[in-house]
């Protein structure tokens, strides 16, 4: 049994020590194969049959013992020691075996670990080079850099973010994108922010923001998205400037195009010194061009980058967004010059070729291309020199910015500013310039003739009045079109405002030809105007002026070309005049008359006389009529028939007006309270249509009577009676807020102004005024007195009363008393007098 047991255990411990040394010594090979598997499953069941073999010994041990322990003899004795003996060598045999095994295993796999972890720092190494490559150029930019994550929160500023704001990075880190964007914008800046998607990774939008000084900036701010591989929004990248002013704007890109050239100068400098003094390898040198070529790529300018030899290195996804060329398109410059400046490629090539030549960075300026869809536009391109490549060739970046719609809102702006925004012809400032241009052209070609045709649309008020504005406008327009039928593709014609246009006719043959165009453009405007179903018809005064040798401006002729249309109007409208010296000279004294209008008024050298209005029944005193005179200091007395049209065209007439008003009202109340027999007197004043049109008549009226002490009900106001037919709808409800006064209207002149006579039973008037013209002749002329008969009974049918101007006979004053006209006044009872003289006759004029 002893034999048996050495046996097997020493069997068992040989097997083990052959299978031992074999992992041991053909674990290389093995660890590389198949086996490799299989051996660490077979290692397992030699360590379970050491295991195994030491409890087999263990157990002949305490049996042996126990016999020893039963037979003290020297045989049994020797034979257990020498079963220790083997028992102890198999356990040393074996422990030493997989005390081997084991080593060999740890060497190797402390060999893998000096690998992987020598891997390791090397990426490391890497990834905090590029870590400093990324923080260095972000740094250093002069646009704010910020990211941050799909809650807002800032994970990311640069210097320029914080220095902006006048923050620090431990301020604004952690804080959210939207605490310095201007409240009413926030919202907005949400909506932009969340149509990031995978589809739209790069968003532009315009927000205010407060600034450190707490003042308000507009920015443009350019955000990408950032998604990991299941498209989910990681983080936001946004860069943006301040867009306040465009000057600054503009100031601020040449400067940050100066700062990127000096920056990829020092950085390819650096990257220089980094490559030959610390990295060695292709692969960094590959990465570090990688990283530029994403920088190119995700820039927000349209980036070109080209060089010597014609060939394009690269363009980024903004370039081609803008013209719609790709980099397989426009390989190089050639194809570039062919598709986007066709047949100007010839006048480009040589600015681009000293692009090449360059030292610092250039603004090349402005140029209009052609992109792939056949639109232009125009971009401001501004280049730099790069770094020569390796093989020698010089290397430029261009930026482009798009200025297309500015440039058209330049152009609109322009467009604008020199046409009329109504016709689309051009404006006075434009037709200006262009007679300028003619009268220089008649210094250098003395031969050269011209002609300004002034041209004002009469009576064009009536249809604003009557149709209104919008028709009005509709009318002006097709005035302008017929006016451009009726000239040369060589002249101009220019609105100038209102119901007026002007004309410049260049090269006249003769001056015939000028007479010939004014009357075509009389005769075309005899064709009816249809608007709306509506036949306008509408005629034209014109005056025409000719360039002379004596050097004149252009607004003398345009002077000149006005005064002869003022005067076709004063011959009767729908002609035309032309200029000559006579006009010039009335011109000069109209303006003389005008100054001394002016200066009269401030020295208060106008008087009121007042001429008495006589009951032709009783021939008692009724009232008076006040009629105001210039007292000149030179001149003497100047009657009103020289100034009142004057007054009437520059608007004197009102502080005129209300002058005489005031006068008039303040001489009858004293007349009142100094005379009893005055208590019942009336005063009429003529009024203008300029005084009936300002607003603020008729508080001026009852500010007047109030000053004064006037009642109403002595107070009449006369109105012409053409003024009123061609104002009876304006003036309808100003004459009714007169008459809830109590102030009486009477219409002057009656007989003259050819009035419908439905009219006057709808409008607020007390009496009818004959004009002085039929009552001188009433006596000679049987068709005045007929006038006269038929006003008189017309009058009395509508329960007015009448008043004849004029009477200067006894004769005039008998027929008109046959004819029951009530009340008179004329030389027969009084020329106009001054107050003081009225008082001396005693209101008596019997």
């Amino acid at each position: 049994m002893m034999n048996f047991s050495r046996v097997l255990i020493m069997g068992a411990t040989l097997i083990i020590l052959v299978t031992s040394t074999y992992f041991i010594f053909d674990w290389n090979r093995m660890q590389k194969t198949e086996q490799y598997i299989r051996s660490k499953t077979a290692i397992n069941f030699i360590l379970i049959g050491l295991i195994f073999l030491n409890i087999l010994c263990l157990l002949e041990g305490v049996r042996q013992i126990f016999l020893f322990n039963s037979n003290l003899d020297t045989l049994a004795l020797t034979k257990l020691l020498n079963y220790n003996r083997v028992y102890k060598a198999s356990i040393y045999i074996s422990s030493g075996l997989v005390i081997i095994g084991f080593s060999q295993l740890l060497k190797k796999s402390l060999f893998k670990l000096r690998q992987i972890a020598n891997q390791l720092n090397k990426l490391e190494q890497s990834w905090y080079q590029n870590q400093l490559r990324y923080q260095a150029i972000t740094e250093t930019q002069t646009e704010l850099i910020c990211r941050f994550d799909s809650d807002r929160i800032l994970t990311f500023i640069n210097d320029a973010y914080c220095h902006y704001f006048n923050r620090t990075k431990e301020e604004l880190e952690n804080s959210s994108f939207l605490e310095t964007i201007f409240n009413e914008d926030q919202e907005k800046v949400c909506q932009v922010l969340d149509s990031i998607n995978p589809h739209n990774l790069i968003v532009t939008h315009e927000y205010r923001v407060m600034n450190h000084q707490e003042d308000i900036r507009w920015h443009q701010w350019i955000n990408r998205g950032i998604f990991d591989e299941n498209g989910q929004l990681t983080e936001i990248q946004a860069v943006g400037r301040d867009i306040t002013l465009l000057k600054e704007a503009e100031a601020k890109l040449q400067q940050l195009n100066l700062d990127l050239d000096n920056r990829v100068k020092e950085r390819t400098k650096q990257l220089e010194a980094k490559i030959q003094e610390k990295i060695k390898i292709e692969t960094e040198l590959k990465q570090s061009k990688e990283s530029f070529q994403k920088a190119i790529i995700n820039a927000p300018l349209p980036i070109m980058i080209h060089a010597e030899d014609g060939e394009i290195l690269q363009i980024n996804d903004i370039f081609t967004e803008l013209t719609g060329y790709t980099h397989d398109e426009i390989p190089t410059i050639d194809t570039w010059l062919e598709k986007a400046y066709g047949k100007r490629q010839n006048i480009i090539r040589p600015v681009i070729n000293h692009l090449y030549d360059l030292e610092t960075k250039i603004d090349e300026g402005e140029f209009v291309i052609d992109t792939s869809d056949e639109k232009q536009k125009i971009l401001n391109f501004n280049s730099a020199p790069l770094e020569q490549l390796s093989d020698g060739r010089r290397v430029v970046i261009s930026m482009a910015i798009d200025v297309t719609e500015r440039k058209k809102a330049e152009e609109k702006l322009r467009h604008n500013a020199l046409h009329d925004t109504l016709t689309k012809l051009p404006n006075r400032l434009l037709f200006i310039d262009r007679l300028n241009q003619s009268i220089e052209r008649i210094k250098r070609h003395p031969t050269y003739s011209f002609a300004v045709l002034f041209i004002d649309l009469d009576r064009f008020k009536l249809i604003n009045d009557s149709l209104g504005h919008i028709i009005g406008d509709r009318v002006l327009i097709q005035i302008a079109t017929k006016l451009t039928s009726c000239v040369r593709s060589l002249d101009t014609v220019a609105r100038i405002g209102g119901d007026e246009f002007i004309i410049l006719l260049n090269d006249l043959e003769s001056k015939i030809k000028a007479i010939h165009i004014a009357e075509r453009i009389l005769e075309t405007l005899k064709l009816p105007i249809i608007i709306e179903q509506r036949n306008i018809v509408i005629s034209a005064s014109i005056g025409i002026a000719f360039n002379s040798q004596n050097n004149e401006e252009a607004d003398d002729i345009i002077r000149n070309a006005d005064l002869a249309m003022y005067k076709a109007k004063e011959q009767g409208k729908a002609r035309y005049m032309i200029f000559d010296s006579v006009m010039y000279a009335q011109a000069q004294k109209r303006l003389e008359l005008e100054t001394n209008l002016r200066i009269g008024l401030e020295k208060q050298e106008f008087i009121v006389y007042y001429q008495p209005i006589i009951s032709l029944v009783d021939k008692k005193l009724v009232g008076f009529e006040a009629l105001v005179r210039w007292q000149h200091p030179q001149k003497g007395l100047i009657p009103p028939n020289e100034f009142i049209p004057v007054s009437e065209d520059t608007k004197l007439i009102i502080p005129i007006g209300e002058w005489v008003l005031l006068e008039s009202c303040r001489q009858l109340a004293t007349w009142q309270q100094k005379y009893p027999e005055c208590s019942m007197l009336k005063m009429s004043i003529n009024l203008s249509i300029k005084q009936l049109k300002n607003n603020t008549f008729v508080s001026k009226i009852e500010k007047i009577l109030d000053q004064t002490g006037l009642n109403g009900n002595s107070l009449k106001l006369e109105i012409t009676e053409s003024i009123l037919m061609e104002n009876i709808l304006e003036l309808r409800d100003i004459l009714r807020q007169i008459k809830s006064l109590g102030i009486e209207l009477s219409i002057d002149d009656f007989g003259t102004g050819y009035s419908s006579l439905s009219y006057l039973h709808n409008l607020p008037v007390d009496n009818l005024k004959i004009d002085r013209s039929f009552v001188i002749e009433m006596n000679q002329s049987e068709g005045n007195y007929r006038i006269i008969e038929t006003i008189i009974t017309l009058a009395h049918q509508l329960g007015l009363s009448v008043i004849a101007e004029g009477i200067e006979t006894e004769q005039d004053l008998q027929t008109l008393r046959d004819l029951q006209c009530e009340f008179g006044q004329g030389y027969l009872f009084s020329k106009p007098l001054p107050s003081q003289a009225i008082e001396s006759t005693n209101f008596r004029y019997e």
